[in-house]
């Protein structure tokens, strides 16, 4: 089964009479190169974006970073607090300069912030691409204190100036196009580059292994108020009497570990708890649990929901973008609405049904190979390749050469 939805296409543009990024110097820059979604998703677009400029930078916002990344040395700006701000605009301002860059990829909220401001400083003419992670349609929703609303209004403003936007969820291209008065033609959708094969195999092997004597509900990511981890405690409390042979499994950590095993203890349920910490590899508790939860209150394209349907797992999660949605739609999960302990107690139930859950299983898998980092990769490199070679007015046509 294939999910339909329009997005970038590999085959939109990627090689032509005269290679646009040949002449050309392109700067890479991240908040962080470690850490979440889009972090895994800056790294495996620095294996193949803008590979045929003249010269490639790869520059990090916060202090502390990698030093090299797929082989190349990584520049840091020492941002270290929301004070660095100004400091950190001037240096990328006199970077860019000194370093002649003419295409700058910024992704994350705080990169893009910076990378604006400082192509207003930088006294050259720079084609700006900015990512976009969040669900600016949810976060509106959700946020809606006077600061939070300048904030927004201050994105929608710069954001107005770029020359191509990624964005990572439809809700957020319908924000950035109705409200945020952005051209539709400079804003693209585009899907989280996800390991598909790779995840696979591996969760394939990790079910030969020895198979957990109990049944286990899963909840994986970040501690954090907006991952609403609370409700899936909430959920499993409902269900844990009736299904005795069962335990839950919280891999990650974040601010609210200790909030959550407190909510743990006073339910009841230490002993049908389990915290598991931070995983730098969790496909093993993928492919060997039997629901996979995912409780957040807003998100972009959780690679938690695409890395569990990789590896096989049938999922649960709650509406908290466009993308559930339309996995829904073609049965490769369940949805439930956010906030509902009760609505995810029933749907956890019914996946406890091997048939029903081999089932969503299978659609899922069927789903996610349009998420396969090579392709997705590919796809944005040839975007990028076709928007700067209309921004300099040059001959250019697919051929799929470049992050082939």
């Amino acid at each position: 089964m294939s999910l339909t939805i329009q997005t970038t296409s590999a085959g939109a543009a990627a090689s032509a009479p005269t290679d646009p990024m040949r002449s050309l110097n392109v700067a890479l820059f991240s908040t962080s190169v470690t850490g979440g979604g889009a972090e895994n998703h800056f790294t495996r677009l620095v294996e193949k974006l803008g590979r045929s400029a003249r010269k490639r930078l790869i520059i990090c916002l916060v202090e502390c970073c990698p030093t090299a990344i797929a082989g190349e040395p990584v520049i840091s700006l020492g941002w270290r607090s929301k004070l660095d701000y100004p400091r950190s605009v001037w240096r990328l301002a006199r970077l860019l300069k000194a370093q002649q860059v003419d295409v700058l990829c910024a992704f994350t909220r705080n990169a893009n912030f910076v990378a604006l401001a400082a192509t207003l400083l930088c006294g050259r003419k720079v084609f700006r691409v900015i990512t976009v992670f969040d669900n600016l349609v949810r976060t509106s929703l959700l946020k809606r204190d006077p600061f939070s609303r300048f904030r927004r209004s201050l994105e929608y403003w710069s954001y107005r100036r770029v020359d191509l936007i990624w964005a990572n969820s439809r809700d957020s291209v319908q924000a950035l196009v109705r409200h945020g008065g952005c051209c539709d033609r400079s804003v693209r959708l585009v899907r989280n580059p996800i390991l598909v094969e790779r995840i696979s195999t591996r969760a394939f092997e990790a079910r030969r292994g020895p198979r957990p004597t109990r049944r286990v509900v899963l909840g994986l990511g970040r501690f954090s108020p907006e991952k609403r981890f609370e409700d899936l405690v909430c959920a499993f409390h409902l269900i844990a009497p009736a299904h005795p042979d069962c335990d839950l499994v919280l891999v990650g950590d974040g601010p609210l570990r200790t909030a959550l095993n407190q909510l743990v203890q006073r339910l009841g349920l230490a002993d049908r708890v389990r915290f598991e910490g931070w995983q730098d590899d969790p496909v093993s508790f993928y492919a060997t649990c039997d629901v996979l939860v995912l409780t957040s209150e807003t998100e972009g394209n959780p690679n938690v929901v695409l890395e569990g349907m990789a590896a096989g797992a049938a999922i649960v999660c709650t509406r908290c973008t466009s993308w559930i949605e339309d996995f829904e739609k073609v049965g490769a999960l369940v949805g439930v609405p956010v906030g509902d302990a009760p609505g995810l107690a029933h749907a956890i139930t019914g996946l406890l049904d091997p048939a029903k859950r081999a089932r969503i299983a299978a659609c899922a898998r069927s789903v996610v190979q349009d998420f396969e980092a090579s392709q997705v990769i590919a796809s944005q490199n040839a975007e990028l390749l076709a928007a700067v070679a209309a921004w300099r007015n040059l001959p250019f046509a697919d051929t799929g050469a470049e992050g082939a």
